[in-house]
């Protein structure tokens, strides 16, 4: 019998915390957060990349030297294409790893990017994420 109170008394209070009020993003502003997520990710990603096809073009070159895909259809590209890497055969791309960005630091360019461009978060409307019973 008691219980029926208390279940109304929390739904009552999750209903007005402020996590009851959600906030829809804008266009602009999920726009923007790619936007920023791609530049910052850019130097990173590209230092990766292009270790991987050193790497890549290194086999290629070593097969055709040793004519190992001499019978093989698509040659050496097709041998460095599927060609399992162990660490040994691993070129280091620790040299990256300073272009990274942290989570702190993509947090922060956005939150430069939206005030820079004055850009609005949310939608102006909102309403609580859960319906308040009366």
């Amino acid at each position: 019998m008691h219980k029926l109170p208390s279940v109304l008394l929390v739904l009552w209070l999750v209903a007005l915390s402020p996590l009851a009020i959600s906030c829809e993003l804008t266009k602009e502003y999920r726009e923007a957060r790619t936007q920023v997520l791609k530049e910052t990710r850019y130097a990173y990603e590209a230092c990766i990349k292009s270790v991987n096809e050193y790497r890549y073009w290194l086999d290629v070159a070593q097969c055709e030297q040793q004519g190992r895909a001499k019978t093989i259809g698509g040659g050496c590209q097709h041998v460095a294409a599927h060609q399992v890497v162990t660490q040994d055969m691993a070129i280091n791309d620790d040299h990256c790893k300073v272009l990274q960005v942290s989570n702190a630091q993509f947090t922060r360019a956005l939150e430069d990017y939206v005030k820079l461009n004055k850009i609005t978060t949310c939608k102006a409307a909102t309403k609580p994420a859960i319906p308040l019973m009366i």
